[in-house]
């Protein structure tokens, strides 16, 4: 929720926001705990993004898309580059 986002920036040192922006097929197909499936069935409710609004960041430090070809090591060396690159400034 924005709220928190803002109170994250201002009462955390060194707050760098990141917003993995995932389209809600992929987060579907990947689904390891089984929470869409469940949801379709009817078995559980408020799911962020199908029943529940997603407030997206407004101010993020960095957004990254999904990328397919991406693996999670090349994003976490993308993630950590912008951070360590935001503090030199």
């Amino acid at each position: 929720f924005e709220e928190i986002l803002i109170w994250n920036r201002e009462n955390l040192p060194n707050y760098f926001e990141v917003f993995l922006k995932v389209p809600i097929d992929e987060l579907k197909r990947r689904d390891p705990k089984g929470l869409y499936t469940r949801f379709y069935r009817g078995e559980t409710k408020n799911v962020a993004g199908l029943d529940i609004e997603i407030d997206e960041p407004l101010m993020a430090d960095l957004t990254l898309k999904y990328d397919p070809q991406m693996t999670a090591d090349d994003q976490a060396r993308f993630i950590l580059q912008n951070y360590l690159s935001r503090k030199k400034t």
